[in-house]
């Protein structure tokens, strides 16, 4: 991964923000330092190098939870910064750390940022998972996958697990622990997910009524049921851009369509977590998706 981003820099091609998935701070870190580096392979020698260390350079900035949620005045803070220029006449680095513990109003006030960025600014969003992570932000980013790829599946074959989609398991960033606690029907929701994401409006309304609360009776499963979407949302967009992806999925929708489903099932996902009615908020989001 480092002779990756060496190379991006050394060619001047880095991208204006990434989510490192699986990865930690020190990464994050090395990277800022290659970018300031006069050797530009974070030597760790230099004055720029040690400042970054020691986190007293003026033009890198990182953002830690606060308690336990990013909060939205630390993203505000940071786009106040983005907005000056460059103390030293360079690009400024943004590191989130543990971006997956960006609360809701955080979220979307990055996802502004995101959308709109400023020249000479590089985000670096680190987090071990990218669930909670909204699938917008997922989608303007390049996401890096640090951890090894593959792990459910070679996971699942030491304990003889047997299952259709551990690619999506995979994608969803989901434990073995919880694969196996869901074994006997998570093979079965991807199936509900995808074929009632496939319907029309009438067709996945009469699922949802008939299939969903059979299928998703409790808290967990319902916060399951939102993730496995937000990994076919991603796979919607990685298909429409032609690029591989974990579900294996006709796109029948407009971008425009696409961005209604991610915002679709955000409000489904605070739906649940505010205890509100799981259904209802399905119901809504099949009417509305179109």
């Amino acid at each position: 991964m480092k002779n990756y981003f060496q190379k991006l820099i050394s060619a001047n091609k880095l991208a204006h923000a990434y989510l490192l998935v699986g990865s930690s701070l020190e990464l994050a870190l090395w990277i800022t330092q290659s970018v300031y580096c006069k050797e530009q392979n974070a030597c760790g020698q230099c004055a720029n190098c040690r400042r970054i260390e020691h986190g007293n350079h003026p033009d890198v900035h990182i953002v830690v939870p606060d308690g336990t949620k990013i909060k939205v005045d630390q993203i505000r803070e940071l786009q106040r910064e983005a907005a000056l220029k460059a103390v030293e006449g360079q690009k400024q680095v943004f590191i989130i750390d543990k971006a997956s513990k960006m609360n809701e109003n955080a979220a979307n006030a990055l996802l502004k940022s995101l959308e709109e960025p400023l020249q000479d600014t590089l985000y670096l969003l680190v987090s071990e998972t990218k669930n909670n992570i909204l699938p917008t932000i997922i989608s303007r980013v390049q996401t890096l996958k640090i951890k090894e790829e593959n792990r459910l599946v070679s996971e699942a074959e030491k304990t003889n697990l047997q299952l259709k989609y551990l690619n999506i398991y995979e994608d969803c960033n989901l434990s073995i622990e919880q694969v196996e606690q869901y074994k006997d029907s998570i093979d079965e929701w991807v199936d509900v997910i995808s074929t009632t994401l496939s319907q029309n409006t009438s067709n996945a309304l009469l699922s949802v009524q008939t299939s969903w609360d059979k299928n998703f009776n409790d808290k967990e499963s319902k916060q399951l049921a939102t993730v496995l979407m937000q990994s076919y949302v991603r796979s919607a967009v990685l298909i429409k851009r032609g690029k591989p992806s974990s579900w294996e999925i006709d796109v029948p929708y407009s971008w425009e369509q696409l961005v209604q489903l991610e915002k679709g099932v955000n409000n489904i996902q605070r739906a649940i977590h505010s205890n509100g009615h799981f259904l209802l908020a399905m119901e809504d989001f099949f009417i509305q998706k179109i």
